[in-house]
């Protein structure tokens, strides 16, 4: 199998876990399930499927860390896109959850998702107890140093930073979820 039929692969059994997530009814499920399922690449569960493959790790195995970052990312968009940080209108080609939703409910959505991320992993029984703590301290330094990422690039904006400060605050925004995935 390519690289690209085996992305597409994971992309899709990802996109079929998190909708079995998100069955319950009621309007922060509504803006949970719009924010979720409705586009993006989902590079980072997909590394993690990667990754898993190259260590012939059974996919059941990491369904619920493929989730729990996705979920994670999700969130993090949901208030990146706030006014109060970046203020953007659009995600995925369509209104942001806050456009769409209000405000209020944009922060609940990711709250909802933040804590769904976890819920996710702590009921994974496809993992002995001790796999599943350790991914949660994984999980929960990512998102972390996600959250200082995010405080730099409000600290610096409309400032020239030197190259240290960008690199930096990229690690942490950025590259802190990838290397959890």
């Amino acid at each position: 199998m390519n690289f690209k039929s085996s992305f597409k692969g994971y992309a899709e059994r990802v996109n079929k876990k998190l909708d079995g997530y998100l069955t319950a009814q009621g309007s922060l499920i509504e803006s949970m399930r719009y924010s979720v399922l409705s586009g993006g690449k989902r590079f980072r569960p997909v590394l993690t499927y990667a990754v898993a493959n190259a260590f012939s790790t059974d996919f059941n195995r990491v369904d619920s860390s493929a989730c729990a970052v996705e979920l994670i990312h999700a969130y993090s968009l949901i208030h990146d896109d706030l006014p109060a940080m970046d203020d953007d209108d659009i995600r995925h080609n369509q209104p942001a959850c806050h456009k769409k939703f209000g405000e209020a409910q944009a922060i609940l959505t990711g709250d909802g998702l933040q804590a769904l991320a976890f819920e996710v992993l702590v009921n994974d029984h496809n993992l002995d107890p001790e796999t599943r703590i350790k991914l949660l301290q994984e999980l929960t330094r990512a998102s972390f140093e996600m959250a200082e990422g995010q405080s730099i690039d409000l600290s610096v904006v409309s400032q020239a930073i030197d190259i240290e400060t960008l690199k930096n605050m990229h690690r942490k925004k950025t590259g802190a979820l990838l290397s959890c995935s």
